[in-house]
């Protein structure tokens, strides 16, 4: 189990990591359970899911705004992995959406799994062991 803490110092880590090759400007931001699922319920592709009744595992999600917040739940987050790298790796993909965000030309389903599918391309390509965590 990952305490606030250690959750926010890996993702401290993974953002610094993260810097070295893009720049961007982001915060992450630790919320509870109920506060989390109502901001990724603001993605099309989380709603769509939903309401085809198809289980949802999310592990974080960026609200984008002048500065960008990647938002996650520590008994959310705890409910999903125990896995360090993994945890690394969810925070790495949120980064992609941020770095990412001037692509996004809606927020239509459409536009949202073209911008999974590039987070997913990117994050492969410059930080494979963590890439391998996610599918295409």
């Amino acid at each position: 189990m990952f305490t606030k803490k250690e959750i926010l110092q890996i993702g401290k880590k993974a953002y610094s990591d993260f810097s070295k090759r893009h720049k961007i400007d982001c915060k992450i931001k630790i919320v509870k359970p109920n506060k989390f699922w109502k901001i990724a319920n603001q993605s099309e592709i989380i709603r769509n899911k939903m309401n085809e009744g198809i289980p949802v595992e999310v592990g974080a999600v960026v609200l984008h705004s002048k500065i960008d917040t990647v938002y996650v739940s520590d008994l959310v987050i705890n409910t999903i992995t125990e896995d360090k790298n993994f945890l690394r790796a969810i925070f790495m993909h949120e980064f992609y959406h941020v770095y990412f965000k001037k692509l996004l030309k809606n927020n239509d389903l459409k536009s949202s799994f073209a911008s999974e599918k590039r987070a997913k391309l990117k994050l492969k390509k410059d930080f494979p062991k963590l890439g391998k965590y996610f599918i295409l």
